[in-house]
């Protein structure tokens, strides 16, 4: 199903899809985007939200993007690495250390560069953004504390080669499961743990089945919008510079957002009675030890494509 015009001088309609419940804060964010691309568009677009996973999971979000039913979507990186393996080195565990060097990462405008930019295009894809949900952290029903405590838990992983290879040096045992599969494997007693940020472990409700939350902050819960380049080309001209000129102020927006969110939902989550640590120097150095032989996995994974990325996120150019 390609974008629909009703008739002459009527507005185009984008499908914007994502996995957010319906209600979420993300989703309240994601209606934020849609009204503004609408204004952006000069009123050539009319946006109609297709969020809570209503069209399939990220990875058939993505196809569908690609045979035109979809224009708009936003979606975590592990669901585009196996499209694009370069961003897979955004997430490489302990690649950023603190708000600020995800601020910069942000900034530079990483898939804007000419050579991922590429990739995307050959996708039939545009690359509209790059943004950070929280940071990714242990959430289990039984006390973990060090690596070691891993060994033998069931770990609810995302269905991408990275994360299930890190929960494997962990010595945990793997079960990969989209966000949809969160709530009912709980509830049937699948998992023992996942690692995800606070927004989801809300919004797939897992925080009802764990009961305790240490915060490693192993890597940022990385996010990117796409539109459909097919799609945007049928706009006209200014419509599509404004459109595009939105993008990095979108993200921005999305990141303070989830920053701010994070802290309310940590709260939530101590009322709840969920035991919250936060690791000392000395276990913080075992995390990063224990999950430094994924480092490699990820820039080999990543390509030349993968380390001009690094490149771009070492030099941040201004906003």
């Amino acid at each position: 199903m390609c974008s629909l015009s009703a008739s002459a001088g009527a507005p185009t309609v984008w499908n914007m899809a994502g996995v957010a419940p319906e209600g979420s804060p993300v989703a309240e964010w994601a209606g934020r985007v849609a009204r503004a691309l609408e204004r952006a568009s000069g009123g050539a677009v009319k946006v109609r939200m297709r969020l809570g996973a209503v069209l399939g999971d990220e990875t058939e979000m993505l196809g569908q993007m690609r045979t035109g039913r979809v224009q708009l979507f936003g979606g975590s990186l592990g669901a585009f690495e196996p499209l694009f393996p370069a961003v897979t080195v955004l997430e490489t565990p302990y690649l950023f250390a603190d708000e600020a060097a995800l601020d910069r990462a942000s900034r530079s405008e990483p898939l804007a560069l000419p050579a991922v930019t590429r990739l995307f295009h050959a996708q039939g894809l545009e690359p509209w953004g790059l943004g950070f949900a929280g940071w990714r952290a242990i959430s289990t029903r039984t006390r973990v504390r060090g690596p070691g405590d891993l060994r033998g838990l069931r770990i609810r992983s995302q269905p991408a080669p990275l994360h299930e290879a890190l929960w494997r040096t962990l010595g945990a045992e793997v079960r990969p499961v989209s966000l949809q599969g969160v709530q009912p494997g709980f509830q049937e007693g699948q998992f023992d743990g996942l690692d995800v940020p606070l927004l989801w472990l809300f919004g797939t409700s897992a925080a009802e089945h764990v009961r305790f939350h240490l915060r490693t902050s192993h890597m940022p819960q990385g996010a990117a919008m796409v539109l459909s380049k097919t799609a945007l080309a049928r706009l006209p001209k200014a419509a599509r510079e404004r459109i595009m000129g939105e993008g990095k102020r979108f993200m921005a927006d999305f990141n303070r957002t989830s920053r701010d969110l994070e802290a309310q939902l940590l709260d939530t989550l101590r009322a709840r009675g969920v035991e919250v640590t936060v690791p000392n120097a000395a276990e913080l150095s075992a995390w990063k030890a224990a999950m430094a032989p994924v480092r490699p996995v990820a820039l080999e994974t990543g390509g030349a494509e993968g380390r001009a990325l690094l490149q771009a996120l070492e030099r941040p150019r201004g906003g």
